[in-house]
């Protein structure tokens, strides 16, 4: 049971990481307009940088044991409910991190809202379509 839910964190995380890649180069194409393309993704990895190791430090601290506890108890058919569960719970925890730090940062939810999301899916397809699968 560990080793895939280790494998599923990694990818969700590294699809997070992607999707916030994708969403600072829109980011800093619409703001600064037309510029180098070297430059454009020089920018894009200093943004990620300076959020991507408390980002991980909350994934894989707070939010792979959350989803992991609460998608175990959870036996539903319907393939959407494992990424909302997962989403809003990544929520909470970001209400939880603006009370505590008492700012808002957009960057972080750039990576740990699809990371949740990814997360939510790839745990539905791992357990439970595997459960059901019958092979012939």
């Amino acid at each position: 049971m560990i080793k895939p839910v280790i494998r599923i964190s990694l990818l969700s995380f590294g699809g997070g990481v992607a999707a916030q890649w994708l969403i600072f180069a829109l980011y800093l194409s619409s703001v600064m307009g037309q510029m180098d393309g070297t430059l454009w993704l020089l920018l894009v990895l200093y943004l990620s940088s300076e959020t991507l190791l408390l980002s991980a430090l909350l994934f894989f601290g707070c939010g792979v044991p959350l989803y992991s506890v609460v998608l175990q108890s959870v036996r539903k058919d319907q393939p959407g409910v494992y990424p909302l569960l997962t989403v809003l719970i990544c929520l909470a925890m970001g209400i939880g991190v603006y009370w505590w730090n008492g700012t808002f940062d957009w960057r972080f939810f750039a990576l740990l809202l699809p990371a949740a999301f990814f997360f939510g899916g790839l745990w539905w397809n791992r357990f439970v379509v595997d459960r059901e699968a019958v092979f012939s």
